[in-house]
């Protein structure tokens, strides 16, 4: 263990839990772990990925938005757009940069925000 912070899981609120991991699991590809640790629904993922991923059932009101949020890099933009309709989330914002970088805010089933890119090669 190093004395460096590091993220290990990020952590997915809702109140309706089942759902948000039905969300999570189709629109990463991730499948959900067979078992909940209490009030937690792991995702099953490759240990080169760094970092867990997980679904936590609150039983408190959630807050509409928050100040941290996952991006995450998709193939198509369009495509991702139409999954993330069909799962029950929905794309809020397209923004365009100077430059044409292109991203979309979401939000998944539990009104929590992400966004989705189309990485540029360096």
């Amino acid at each position: 263990m190093t004395n460096k912070p590091t993220i290990r899981t990020i952590m997915i609120n809702a109140n309706d839990a089942p759902r948000a991991v039905a969300f999570w699991s189709a629109f990463l590809q991730l499948p959900a772990g067979e078992e909940e640790m209490g009030p937690f629904t792991f995702f099953k993922r490759k240990e080169s990925e760094g970092f867990s991923m997980a679904v936590q059932k609150s039983e408190t009101p959630l807050l509409p938005n928050s100040a941290i949020h996952v991006d995450i890099a998709v193939a198509d933009l369009d495509q991702a757009e139409n999954l993330i309709n069909q799962l029950g989330g929905k794309v809020t914002k397209k923004v365009v940069l100077d430059g044409g970088f292109e991203y979309r805010v979401a939000e998944d089933t539990e009104g929590n925000h992400f966004c989705i890119f189309v990485e540029v090669a360096s």
